[in-house]
């Protein structure tokens, strides 16, 4: 064959359709990331708090002819709702006004306290233990997904290839959402299913059937904003300290300003009332506030009102700016 005659040809195999194509770069992404022991181990250790949950969906589901079983998971669920300098955890109620509900419920309507203490079960377990996990997940994850490619401009491989850069940017992502699905929903679901098991009939899945939408919703709510800034951070760097550093920056210096803040509204406000607006409206500077007035809302906690909508916003806003600044970052890169 004359050597003009060789180049390039057209492809003759199946093609992978357009809109899977993100797959392909989260599947390899996950391969790689799955290969440190360490994560393995970690997303293990992170799954380890479900187990007190299922015990405690155990014991309540069958404490119906033992009360003191009911009321220590109760006593369990209002240890975890306890305020955080005297902000309430469910809008427009008191504590005591929360709980009597409980008791009241518990003695007249069975069905009604099983929802209330299966949801608050599940908000503890995706906003106490687990979310400390998902802020070190993430934080040590991600920046290794798109600073080793800055570093090795490994980019240029998966950008010349049939892929946008929109498509990149949304496998790195999932990879992230992934890993956070493991260490949240994926143990939310299985104690619910769980729960239901050990429930006395099955009856009870018509009492808590919104739940497992919920904690899905609950997964995207978190997930989007937490890797679409962690990506935005990595864009913009190759060396995976100072990602690293600006991630949980934002996090550790958010949540120390909102308890400072809120420290000094408690001292300076003696009305309850007054107390409760001037607190919340320093939910701002503290991502994991954002997050948990939002999560609130998602299993019905908390009911829609202004603090819940500013919350919605900013997080769906910074979730926004990220992902734009990620695409012309990338785009920058391509122009070289």
């Amino acid at each position: 064959m004359a050597i003009l005659d060789l180049g390039y040809r057209a492809w003759e195999g199946v093609k992978t359709r357009r809109g899977t194509r993100w797959m392909d770069v989260a599947r390899s992404s996950i391969s790689l990331v799955w290969r440190a022991f360490w994560l393995r181990r970690l997303v293990i250790f992170a799954t380890l708090p479900s187990i007190l949950v299922l015990v405690l969906f155990f014991l309540y589901e069958q404490g119906h002819d033992r009360p003191e079983m009911q009321r220590a998971v109760v006593g369990f669920v209002q240890w975890s709702s306890r305020p955080t300098f005297g902000r309430e955890i469910v809008s427009g109620e008191s504590m005591n006004q929360y709980f009597q509900k409980f008791q009241n419920a518990m003695l007249q309507d069975p069905k009604k306290s099983r929802l209330l203490v299966w949801t608050q079960l599940i908000y503890w377990f995706n906003r106490s233990p687990q979310a400390l996990m998902c802020i070190i997940i993430v934080g040590m994850v991600g920046p290794r997904l798109i600073c080793y490619d800055l570093r090795s401009r490994a980019y240029l491989l998966y950008l010349s290839r049939p892929i946008s850069t929109w498509e990149y940017i949304l496998g790195k992502i999932s990879v992230l959402a992934f890993l956070l699905a493991l260490v949240t929903a994926i143990p939310s679901l299985l104690v619910y299913f769980a729960g239901l098991m050990l429930s006395p009939s099955y009856g009870v899945f018509w009492d808590t059937w919104d739940l497992p939408l919920r904690i899905i919703l609950s997964l995207f709510f978190v997930a989007i904003p937490m890797s679409s800034l962690c990506i935005a951070f990595s864009a913009f760097t190759s060396e995976t300290r100072f990602a690293n550093a600006a991630w949980f920056s934002t996090w550790i210096i958010g949540q120390i300003s909102y308890l400072i803040l809120t420290g000094g509204e408690v001292l300076r406000v003696r009305n309850e009332a007054e107390l409760e607006v001037a607190i919340k409206k320093w939910q701002i500077v503290s991502p994991y506030q954002l997050l948990d007035t939002g999560q609130r809302w998602i299993f019905g906690i908390k009911e829609l009102n202004l603090e819940v909508v500013e919350s919605l916003v900013i997080v769906l806003g910074v979730a926004t700016v990220s992902l734009v600044l990620t695409y012309r970052r990338f785009s920058k890169l391509l122009r070289g």
